[in-house]
């Protein structure tokens, strides 16, 4: 496959039927009402049975009532069981900073969910809910460095009762209340995500090394200490700084900076702003950008950068093809982490090297190699 026209496609294959009209266990808003749906009793273990049944505060939803209520709203995940339904309840004011890649990955998965939370007495105190941890959180009673979540002007609780979560704290307090023994497992978690886009702050890691960049030599202009604070002003090609880093931007036209950022995922925690790690058309074109103008920046270093290890930066492929080819080999190495086979190089140096070169020159050529490989999906996954 050519990598010119790389291509990025995110499949999410949810096993659910989508609708958007009102289903009987959902209200106006498309959120699913738990106490409106039609119960039977719920297993001992709080498993899924058999039949599909998947119970709910106590009790078991049939299986018509999952697929409407679940139909609902556009996305909507399958719960598996009782736990995985306040995960996913949860997971709007929670995921995004307990997701997958974070250093307490609580809404990661199921098992996740499971193990690292709700079944951890650090959090939840099955004796005494009210007491635990979790409890305390949502509520805004924590102690310590954080005393409630969601961060930010509200707690969960607040925003319950302002209507903006899918669970309500008595549905929760139910929940825990009626919280089913933990079930033995065996083996590694197959539901465990094991791959994922690298997040903003990585992207920026990884382009500074493996493009051989420095970001005060090559992106810092000038840093002024103040009384209050210091400031920064920016230099060299679509810089990325994040906004909520000190010190912090001076001047307007820098700005552009931190919307990079954001436009690659990066959260802005003193502007509300959470993390994504979707692959959306503004970080799509944002990662354009940026390899492109970083690349151009890295080749113009020449020989007293990275990048060429076997050739001469000048080199053509009239003169010097197996050396153009070996340094390819390097280059996919160095970026990708794996060595190439024989069919990955004639690609970039076919499909890429060659196209440019008898465009645009040698140099142009090295540019497109260069963001070819940052903007290709085994780089930008991990």
């Amino acid at each position: 496959m050519g990598l010119r026209n790389i291509v990025f496609c995110a499949i999410f294959v949810l096993g659910c039927s989508v609708g958007t009209s009102t289903h009987r266990g959902v209200d106006s808003a498309g959120k699913t009402d738990i106490q409106s749906l039609d119960m039977g009793p719920i297993p001992a273990d709080g498993r899924v049975p058999v039949d599909g049944k998947v119970p709910v505060d106590g009790v078991a939803i049939r299986d018509a009532d999952v697929e409407d209520a679940q139909g609902a709203s556009d996305g909507e995940l399958c719960a598996e069981n009782r736990n995985d339904q306040i995960r996913l309840a949860l997971a709007p004011q929670c995921a995004s900073c307990h997701g997958t890649g974070t250093n307490q990955p609580f809404f990661a998965s199921l098992r996740a969910f499971e193990d690292l939370l709700v079944y951890n007495p650090t959090y939840v105190d099955r004796d005494n809910p009210e007491e635990g941890l979790l409890l305390k959180l949502l509520q805004g009673r924590g102690t310590g460095t954080y005393t409630q979540m969601p961060l930010g002007e509200a707690s969960f609780m607040t925003l319950a009762e302002r209507g903006e979560t899918e669970i309500t704290m008595d549905e929760i307090r139910a929940w825990l209340s009626n919280l089913a023994p933990q079930t033995s497992r065996r083996g590694p978690d197959r539901s465990a995500p094991t791959t994922r886009r690298l997040k903003a702050e990585e992207i920026k890691r990884a382009l500074l090394a493996q493009l051989g960049l420095d970001e005060e030599r090559d992106f810092i202009a000038r840093v002024s200490p103040r009384y209050a604070y210091s400031t920064v002003e920016l230099k060299g090609p679509l810089p990325l700084y994040s906004e909520d880093r000190a010190p912090i931007l001076s001047r307007s036209r820098d700005k552009t900076a931190a919307e990079r950022m954001a436009n690659l995922g990066a959260p802005g925690w003193l502007s509300g702003r959470k993390r994504s790690n979707e692959l959306t058309p503004s970080f799509l074109q944002t990662l354009v950008q940026v390899s492109q103008a970083w690349c151009a920046l890295a080749v113009g270093k020449g020989e007293g950068g990275v990048l060429f290890r076997e050739v001469s930066p000048d080199a053509t492929s009239e003169m010097s093809a197996d050396d153009i080819r070996r340094n390819l080999h390097y280059l996919y190495l160095r970026f990708i982490g794996d060595r190439a086979n024989e069919n990955e190089i004639d690609a970039l140096y076919g499909d890429v090297f060659l196209h440019y070169e008898a465009h645009h020159g040698s140099s142009t050529a090295w540019q497109a190699v260069c963001a070819a490989l940052i903007r290709h999906p085994r780089w930008l996954s991990y």
